[in-house]
């Protein structure tokens, strides 16, 4: 069995492979996040001989960036496993020389996927991935919200805007004073 480690980046992955024992298998490669950088991918594979059937492929989910990386290895059926950075960063921390390179991350990427063994990550359908995107901007936006309107409140009492607005310093009696005006 190789393990696959892919060090997931705005423009730029790095792919490493290492074997069973933990040792790298050649160098790594860097390929972009688009077409041509998936073909480079494939090449990179191929070149190795990493089927579905010999190879393991993680990656650390970073923003939205590991989706498309994700969707084409899935589609070769590759088994992906798709982890928290945080997982990786407590491995990182057991290494004396806590170095943090694009190189050095997809070995140690591909070393968590090897001593760990953690599951395969299942595909996203489209239409539920959009509905994470929406439950995350809604727990985003409650939690703002207490600090949006302690901005409100701050900004309506402050003495000059009472002035401009013709109340008095009561919040609440502002309020309804500036609709009644408006």
């Amino acid at each position: 069995m190789i393990y696959l480690g892919i060090d997931i980046g705005k423009r730029h992955h790095e792919t490493g492979l290492i074997n069973e024992k933990g040792n790298s298998i050649g160098k790594t490669v860097r390929f972009a996040n688009s077409k041509t950088g998936s073909d480079k991918l494939l090449k990179f594979l191929n070149q190795h001989q990493a089927t579905p059937e010999n190879c393991v492929c993680g990656m650390e989910a970073t923003g939205h960036y590991w989706l498309s990386v994700f969707s084409f290895l899935h589609k070769l059926e590759f088994k992906v496993t798709v982890f928290n950075p945080m997982q990786s960063d407590a491995l990182r921390n057991f290494y004396i020389r806590k170095t943090k390179t694009d190189v050095k991350d997809a070995f140690l990427i591909a070393q968590v996927i090897r001593i760990d063994s953690p599951k395969e990550t299942p595909f996203i359908e489209e239409d539920l991935l959009q509905l994470r995107h929406l439950e995350r901007l809604r727990y985003t936006l409650v939690d703002q919200s207490p600090d949006v309107k302690r901005k409100i409140i701050a900004f309506l009492e402050f003495p000059s805007v009472q002035t401009f607005l013709g109340c008095r310093s009561n919040f609440y009696w502002n309020k309804s004073c500036y609709l009644k005006n408006n």
